[in-house]
């Protein structure tokens, strides 16, 4: 995702990243497009390029949370942080969709996946090649006690909301990696949001924080195969 498509400067410009998930929908973070207008956002699609691919514009987006609220579903969470963004264009059917992991969280403990992002070459630039790198994911009780031990305090992670990954040597995402996946056999298990804690940064023990997708799976495949346009 991109703004500024008046005058764009890809390296600049990008902000966020999201899974094509059908010919018209993408699935994101939603604090990627909160404060921002459809109008004022490009999404790019089809090239590992940043300088690259075609641009697509934004008909309407949908977050969790205005879903949850229109069903009269209970928020559970604080935060949510997933959107859906339908395309006002169709994408052509020679690229490749991502699928949506009917696994559970836990299901993935200790199991080697893969993200995707465009990493960035210093606070405010985005590489241009799009980077891919392998990552563990550990167990909600290694995630609380790593993050635990680097804030000095007791931490809880929930276990139905949240996935933690680390790497080594380590890897961690970036400002602009956040809405991209989390992949396990090429399917989407989460959506990637940053990293914890952020004051620990370069630390070895900080870990990829995702938001797992089984969670808000009934909202995804309701927008999937059940939107009206």
């Amino acid at each position: 995702m991109r703004i500024n498509h008046l005058n764009p400067d890809p390296q600049m410009d990008h902000i966020c990243m999201g899974s094509l998930i059908s010919r018209k929908h993408i699935l994101t973070s939603e604090h990627c497009i909160s404060t921002e207008s459809p109008e004022g956002i490009q999404i790019i699609v089809g090239s590992t390029n940043l300088y690259e691919g075609n641009a697509y514009f934004i008909y309407w987006w949908i977050s969790y949370d205005q879903w949850a609220t229109v069903r009269e579903i209970q928020l559970e969470f604080l935060e949510n942080d997933v959107a859906i963004i339908r395309l006002l264009n169709i994408v052509p059917a020679t690229i490749n969709l991502a699928r949506i992991s009917a696994g559970h969280n836990t299901d993935f403990y200790n199991i080697v996946v893969q993200t995707v992002g465009w990493g960035s070459e210093n606070d405010s630039v985005a590489n241009n090649r799009l980077q891919a790198v392998s990552l563990r994911v550990i167990t909600k009780e290694n995630c609380e006690s790593r993050i635990g031990r680097l804030l000095n305090q007791e931490i809880y992670i929930e276990e139905q909301q949240t996935v933690c990954t680390i790497a080594n040597p380590y890897a961690l995402l970036s400002w602009g990696d956040s809405g991209g996946p989390l992949l396990n056999a090429n399917s989407i298990i989460a959506i990637n949001r940053g990293i914890c804690p952020e004051v620990a940064l370069g630390d070895p023990n900080v870990v990829n924080y995702h938001i797992g997708i089984a969670y808000y799976r009934p909202f995804i495949l309701e927008l999937l195969y059940f939107s009206c346009t």
